[in-house]
């Protein structure tokens, strides 16, 4: 006969089991989702299962694992990504001028309060937006110049990573010029414009960077008439330029002759060039060298531009 207790200390078992088990698993199916909304089932369909199953038994049960407690700053910064995300939406569907903290109030499930403390306007979103894009140039840049190349090779994977950033969202590139003028920085949070100005400082001195180790390995000629102040500035604008231009649309015979020629490789070549940086676009084949900077550190992003997709630009973080 099976008394109370037997059946009572088989449930302990089986609790304990189900309980280490969940330990084991339930946290990491729940997070390899991407801590996904309240309520993250178990799947038993996981490749990292083991032959029992995700649950006890071999069974599927309805327990739900909730996703991991976010401190007040994770929540606000999630909060934060997400309607910058619907702003640049709405940004890409309507222009500039027409984009409103109104219409972000009404695209968005939080109140009005609550978007007016992420942003004090809606040029201060824009802001933050303009933000985002330079952590991603940053991210692209750092990868160029971890090419395997000579020096001139590396300060042109640069200008590729600086033409990929326009191709892979526009809209966020063209912010900058915006956040740039004067009456819009004057409406701008103090804290985000601080931010905005020490982000300046690091992707000029990354880019600074590069041109440096060009000249510490004798590929760049030492000029008393070019300082390295003046040729990080010449260098980065001449490829911010280039791409300005062809991603602003301007329509016209010879802008459509102009777009099937490789305009940033050209651009390159011809102002690395000018200052010397050897070996020359005479003596080396850049041509080879783009290609090989594409499939060696690009290629993820090219192929889903390729696909008409938008490879993902990850929200802000601190560098």
């Amino acid at each position: 006969m099976i008394s109370l207790a037997w059946l009572y200390q088989q449930y302990e078992n089986l609790k304990k089991a189900h309980e280490e088990y969940l330990q084991r698993h339930c946290w990491k199916h729940a997070a390899a989702a991407n801590a996904q909304p309240e309520g993250v089932m178990c799947s038993t369909n996981s490749k990292d299962n083991d032959k029992s199953g995700l649950c006890i038994l071999g069974h599927r049960t309805s327990f739900f694992a909730p996703k991991p407690r976010l401190s007040r700053e994770e929540k606000w910064a999630e909060r934060e990504n997400e309607l910058l995300d619907i702003a640049l939406h709405l940004l890409e569907q309507e222009g500039f001028a027409e984009f409103s903290m109104e219409k972000l109030i009404r695209n968005c499930n939080f109140s009005k309060g609550t978007v007016y403390n992420h942003f004090s306007g809606k040029e201060d979103c824009q802001a933050a937006l303009c933000l985002r894009g330079m952590h991603y140039v940053g991210e692209l840049m750092t990868r160029a110049y971890a090419f395997d190349g000579h020096a001139r090779e590396r300060l042109l994977a640069f200008h590729f990573a600086y033409s990929l950033y326009s191709r892979v969202n526009p809209t966020m590139f063209l912010s900058v010029i915006t956040c740039r003028t004067p009456g819009f920085q004057e409406k701008v949070a103090p804290e985000r414009a601080l931010k905005i100005i020490e982000m300046d400082r690091y992707l000029f001195q990354l880019a600074g960077d590069a041109l440096r180790k060009a000249r510490d390995e004798g590929a760049l000629p030492v000029d008393e008439n070019l300082d390295e102040i003046a040729l990080t500035f010449l260098n980065w604008s001449t490829s911010f330029g280039v791409c300005a231009l062809t991603t602003t649309g301007f329509d016209t015979e010879s802008s459509r002759a102009i777009r099937q020629r490789n305009l940033p490789l050209m651009a390159a070549n011809l102002m690395m060039d000018g200052m010397g940086v050897m070996p020359s676009s005479k003596e080396w084949d850049y041509d080879k060298t783009w290609d090989r900077i594409a499939q060696e550190v690009f290629a993820p992003e090219l192929t889903m531009l390729l696909h008409n997709q938008r490879p993902e630009v990850a929200p802000q973080g601190e560098q």
